[in-house]
């Protein structure tokens, strides 16, 4: 049970980050929001103590993120995650003769937020770069928090993130903050629901 100051403090920032983190990587979120998104997703899961597993370590709760990686079959063997990282995403747009390759169970990933920060963001190439990579680009570099801060991206990343294959890296991290607040929310509506600062009143016993 959340009861000293702090733990309210900690639980009403993780709560407020995650539902920002919604808003930020809804479909039709600009370019800007997508860069929040990435400052949000450092916040929650790659600062030295992040908010994420906090908060989950506060109340008991192991989240279980599930995820695509879809750029290691034919359908896109030489490309990069893009919207595929996120199943409802490949389960909505509905692809025709590829979708049942792409909802294929064997595609799933399922796992902690470093086994999906450590997923590879390209099916090819050196150095691997992952999706861990790709938030602290944007976070770091690109106005998620600083502008043009850090000194040891993959140059490979960088490259592409300048071109115009820059919009694929801004539907991958739309897709991977979906991934993330699904993760979350049963963590969110446990803690909301424990807060009187929601209005939402306790069930039934």
């Amino acid at each position: 049970m959340v009861a000293t100051y702090q733990e309210i403090r900690l639980t009403r920032a993780f709560v407020d980050t995650v539902e920002d983190l919604r808003v930020r990587t809804r479909l039709n979120a600009p370019e800007y929001d997508v860069g929040q998104a990435a400052g949000l997703l450092r916040r929650l899961l790659t600062d030295s103590s992040p908010l994420g597993p906090r908060a989950a370590k506060l109340v008991g709760f192991s989240p279980e993120f599930r995820w695509f990686v879809a750029y290691g079959h034919e359908v896109r063997a030489s490309g990069s995650l893009q919207w595929e990282l996120d199943p409802v995403a490949v389960t909505a747009l509905n692809l025709g003769d590829e979708a049942e390759k792409l909802i294929d169970e064997s595609w799933t990933r399922r796992g902690s937020h470093h086994d999906l920060l450590g997923t590879p963001l390209f099916s090819l190439g050196s150095p691997e770069i992952t999706l861990k990579w790709l938030v602290r680009h944007v976070a770091h570099d690109e106005g998620g928090v600083h502008v043009g801060m850090s000194k040891d991206t993959p140059e490979r990343l960088r490259r592409v993130y300048e071109s115009k294959d820059r919009l694929i890296l801004v539907w991958t991290l739309k897709a991977l903050g979906r991934v993330v607040v699904r993760g979350y929310e049963p963590l969110v509506m446990r803690l909301v629901r424990m807060d009187p600062l929601y209005g939402i009143a306790p069930g039934p016993e």
